[in-house]
């Protein structure tokens, strides 16, 4: 990258980046983006919100790595309340059958129907005993 003019003096691109404390990638960015010089070494950088779990500090994109959960739900979960431990790894809802609690993939597993068959019976306003009982035509 050429040389840069900024307040008299001239300057390479990593010199004006760590005098002015701003990460050289993100200087150029703002050059190449066509930030005027001053704004491009005195705009204040976005913190990432880090979120903690499990003693250690996690950005989104990370949890999101991490956890296997998009970007978009880990926000939607954190936007309505929901405390962080939950917000990687609900718990998953339980439902009593012959005095058991099982969750739906248990279910799935012991009575041999496809989870899709059971969250669909379900939501049909179907009981446990009718959605594991019930035959397909």
């Amino acid at each position: 990258m050429k040389r840069i003019k900024y307040k008299g003096k001239i300057w390479s691109a990593k010199a004006l980046s760590v005098e002015y404390n701003v990460p050289y990638s993100t200087l150029l960015n703002r050059i190449r983006s066509g930030w005027a010089i001053h704004a491009a070494v005195t705009t204040e950088i976005k913190t990432v919100k880090k979120y903690k779990y499990k003693g250690k500090k996690y950005s989104l994109p990370e949890l999101s790595k991490k956890y296997n959960l998009s970007v978009p739900t880990l926000r939607y979960r954190i936007k309505n309340g929901w405390e962080i431990h939950d917000v990687v790894s609900p718990a998953k809802k339980k439902y009593t059958y012959k005095g058991k609690q099982y969750t739906i993939t248990e279910l799935s597993k012991k009575y041999n129907i496809s989870t899709a068959a059971i969250k669909y019976r379900f939501k049909a306003g179907y009981s446990v005993h009718e959605t594991l009982t019930i035959k397909n035509k």
